[in-house]
């Protein structure tokens, strides 16, 4: 497979030019072929089989049409001629030159049949139904035979001429601008011994206009598989195999491309740095289609309440392209509706979020628009158009379909045709299909039948015949979305004021993620509430918040989002378990301000973060809440406190998270003993003064009943007054 990237060749005679070169490249590849017997065996068979190896297809108004073949099976009755560069002096071998003598005539006819204008007529003349003969050339198989080393016939090939009259031997005739069946047969000895079957298409003559003049766009579109963010070795295999596929076909490719590579593929890109390197320079003059960083369908996002979430999601992946594909355009238009990616339905409402991110074009299979209600039925389906689709507002979005020879370009194929053989059919059914169809601004979509990466090597050749035909226009998908005509209803054409056709999308579409967003929105809550004990330099809480991002995806099943929510909320609960109040106590204060010392342990190697909480009906906490520091191990934390009243009380404690206000643990219950209050001794003092002013009081009025003897009565201290 080549790996460099080719000149381009831009010439209003491009076939003749290439006709010698062409001859030479064709001869080489036969070269190269496994050695074959003078009369080819081959293990398909013993009747000589034509195989396709080159066919220009594209053929100016009396231009060359370039044909070249090779050639398994038996050529009983071949024998070479004499080289005109042999040695004359050789001598020559008597058997050889009987066996010359008595070798069989080949000849090689080429026929024209009447061109046809629709995709069925292709398969119909690959099937045997030709329609009839417009013209045969004849051709000597000794002057177009192309030989090995030993002179063994391996192929042939001749540029045939065309006229418009056909009136000579050697040429073919095209009678007017058209596709046209041609077969291309062997005899010998007057009798046809193989034949094969292609196609070819005259242009118009240039002196008049096409019966098509508004060029036909192709866009070819190729996409990577999503690995998931947990990617098996398989899947990892699998995605680098398609990376390098897609760099050998953007390497080969001159025209631009439209590449599908979700965020995801490109964390294999450090296993294959050169695939790696060579793609991104590949593709400079192609462009991205933005999909989410995390595998997320978007009919799911929306059902499931999580339209933020996508949008966040299809913004980073749009981000992350940007830096891992740097140079190459990264654009919102197109939409790809694939399983291998996101999702091939799409409902109302996840369509109507595409649109209003700026997905213009929402490129689907022809099978999923069968499904629709208000499609068309297949005899009736023209993929060359878009096809609109009703979304919420009353307005609609456009459906791209892939082109059914998409089912060609799949390297997964079944068959052993040749990749010209491919090629030529593709490029058939394109050309039947603008035929067939009313002029106007119209596409083909090529791909694989999922969106996958076209075989490079059939999109070579396919690509080498659209730069030969001025009927078609290589664009990206983003070009076409807003310049391709719409599907109008019976009795308008495309480009004219007629009604567009709406089709309706099911109402919902893609795994059911409802069950997974709940409960990760709960994880998301508990994250931020416990993550906030945490200092503000600790990463942990970044990771999680990714990781719920990351898990709400399609690539998970329920089970496995609510086997991973239950992990992480354990690992969670772990963090506020570490801290461990003291056991309940009583204190006793002895003056109007005061504080209380607590010993809290912390059993994490981190230092934790937390809010103190205090109340009782007669105490008041002047600092609190108070936001602590735990650091790993025993810290002393001193509560500030005022009395408000004497007596015992109960006091309330508890540790909060700084966001969320969650309790930490349980609520701690201490008891406060207060008899220091100045208010209480104040009311002692004033009623000890109230009662020694009564005692002398009547003990001056007994001693004056006495007569005033000498013995004075001393009065006992027994009451201790607290000032």
């Amino acid at each position: 497979m080549r790996q460099h990237r080719r000149t381009p060749r831009r010439s209003a005679h491009a076939v003749t030019a290439m006709t010698s070169v062409a001859v030479m490249v064709f001869a080489a590849s036969l070269s190269v072929s496994p050695p074959l017997s003078a009369q080819v065996a081959d293990p398909r068979g013993s009747e000589p089989e034509l195989v396709l190896r080159d066919n220009s297809f594209v053929v100016e108004m009396d231009g060359e049409l370039f044909l070249g073949y090779q050639i398994f099976g038996d050529l009983d009755g071949f024998v070479a001629l004499p080289s005109p560069f042999d040695d004359p002096a050789q001598e020559i071998d008597p058997a050889l030159e009987e066996a010359r003598a008595n070798r069989s005539s080949f000849e090689v006819v080429v026929t024209s049949h009447a061109p046809i204008e629709q995709r069925s007529d292709v398969e119909a003349v690959l099937a045997g139904d030709l329609g009839p003969a417009l013209d045969g050339a004849r051709i000597n198989f000794d002057e177009v035979v192309q030989l090995d080393e030993l002179r063994r016939p391996i192929g042939f090939s001749y540029a045939v001429p065309t006229a418009t009259g056909g009136n000579r031997t050697a040429e073919l005739e095209f009678v007017r601008e058209g596709l046209y069946p041609i077969t291309v047969e062997l005899w010998r000895d007057g009798s046809r011994i193989a034949r094969h079957i292609t196609f070819a298409e005259r242009l118009n003559d240039p002196a008049q206009s096409s019966v098509r003049p508004v060029p036909f766009q192709i866009s070819i579109i190729a996409g990577i598989t999503d690995p998931g963010p947990e990617p098996s070795p398989q899947d990892q295999t699998v995605v680098r195999a398609e990376l390098s596929q897609l760099r050998d076909m953007a390497t080969l490719l001159r025209s631009p491309i439209t590449a599908v590579i979700p965020p995801s593929a490109t964390n294999e890109f450090a296993e294959i740095p050169e695939v790696a390197e060579e793609l991104i320079a590949s593709l400079r003059n192609s462009e991205l289609m933005v999909v989410p960083a995390v595998q997320l369908d978007p009919s799911s996002a929306v059902e499931a309440l999580a339209a933020e979430a996508f949008t966040a999601s299809f913004r980073a992946g749009e981000d992350l392209l940007s830096v891992m594909l740097p140079d190459v355009p990264v654009r919102r238009s197109a939409w790809p509706a694939t399983d291998r990616i996101t999702g091939s339905v799409i409902s109302r409402n996840g369509a109507g979020l595409l649109r209003d991110l700026g997905s213009k074009l929402l490129i689907i299979t022809p099978e999923n628009y069968l499904a629709l209600s208000g499609a068309l039925p297949m005899r009736l389906l023209d993929t060359s158009v878009w096809h609109a689709a009703e979304i919420p507002g009353g307005s609609t979005v456009a459906l791209g379909l892939i082109d059914p020879i998409s089912r060609l370009l799949d390297p997964q194929r079944s068959g052993d045709d040749s990749f010209a053989e491919v090629a030529v059919q593709a490029m058939a059914e394109i050309s039947a299909q603008r035929y067939h169809t009313a002029s106007g601004r119209r596409v083909a979509l090529l791909s694989t039948p999922h969106l996958g990466v076209p075989d490079p090597e059939v999109m070579l050749r396919i690509e080498e015949m659209l730069e030969r035909h001025p009927g078609f226009v290589l664009s990206t998908a983003s070009m076409v979305a807003s310049t391709v005509d719409s599907y109008q209803v019976i009795g308008t054409t495309p480009g004219s004021s007629g009604l567009v056709r709406r089709v309706g999308l099911p109402e919902r579409a893609g795994p059911d993620l409802r069950p997974s967003a709940i409960a990760l929105s709960q994880l998301r809550s508990q994250v931020e509430i416990i993550g906030s004990m945490l200092l503000p330099t600790d990463s942990r809480p970044a990771q999680w918040r990714a990781l719920t991002s990351t898990w709400l995806s399609t690539a998970y099943s329920t089970a496995q989002v609510e086997t991973r929510v239950g992990e992480l909320s354990s690992l969670l609960e772990e963090i506020p378990a570490a801290i461990q109040m003291p056991e309940p106590f009583t204190f006793t204060l002895t003056g109007q301000s005061s504080e209380i010392s607590l010993r809290i342990v912390n059993t994490s190697n981190v230092t934790l973060r937390a809010v103190l909480h205090a109340e009782a009906s007669k105490l008041a906490f002047p600092d609190a809440p108070l936001e602590i520091l735990l650091p790993p191990g025993a810290t002393s934390v001193d509560v500030a406190v005022q009395t408000l009243s004497n007596g015992t009380f109960a006091v309330q404690l508890e540790l909060r998270t700084p966001f969320g206000d969650r309790v930490i643990g349980e609520q701690l219950l201490l008891t406060a003993r207060v008899n220091a209050l100045t208010g209480l001794g104040q009311v002692l003092t004033g009623g000890a003064v109230i009662v020694l002013a009564t005692w002398w009081l009547s003990h001056l009025r007994k001693r004056r009943r006495d007569g005033g003897t000498n013995g004075v009565e001393t009065p006992t201290n027994d009451l201790t007054i607290t000032s």
